[in-house]
């Protein structure tokens, strides 16, 4: 397994303080992916707790921000198992993507099917993981627009 390079200049190392606080680097991510990225956006931790969201991850889900970094992957992710989640993070290495198939469920209760798409993210050091998620259901939330 590679070891993180902390490069500044490569497109996976954000650079992001330990504090985990809002930081100039990650409100700049975070304007980004709300401008660029029409789908929802989860960077969570090795134990699947979730450092950041974007707008459309509370929208799809029915969750506030606040509470959505209040929660672990487990209580969105249907299909989800820790021990196997983490044995194949821990095998991604930089640049590389993955896609899953799941079910997420919302603060409702109900439930839409969904496309992963994650790959790592390097955190001074730490091995984060960004998600991005695809509603393959149609989000009712969206509907009549």
């Amino acid at each position: 397994m590679n070891a993180p390079d902390n490069n500044p200049d490569h497109p996976t190392d954000w650079n992001l303080p330990s504090s985990r606080g809002p930081a100039p680097s990650m409100m700049a991510l975070r304007a980004l992916t709300e401008q660029a990225i029409p789908d929802a956006l989860f960077v969570h931790d090795h134990g699947g707790r979730f450092i950041e969201v974007n707008a459309k991850a509370c929208e799809s889900l029915g969750y506030t921000r606040e509470e959505l970094l209040a929660m672990y992957v487990s209580d969105v992710d249907q299909d989800f198992d820790l021990l196997k989640a983490q044995a194949l993070w821990i095998q991604l290495k930089e640049g590389e993507r993955q896609a899953i198939g799941s079910r997420h469920r919302r603060k409702d209760g109900s439930e839409f099917p969904v496309r992963v798409n994650f790959g790592l993210l390097h955190y001074y050091g730490e091995r984060l993981y960004i998600a991005v998620v695809q509603d393959l259901g149609g989000n009712p939330q969206n509907t009549g627009a």
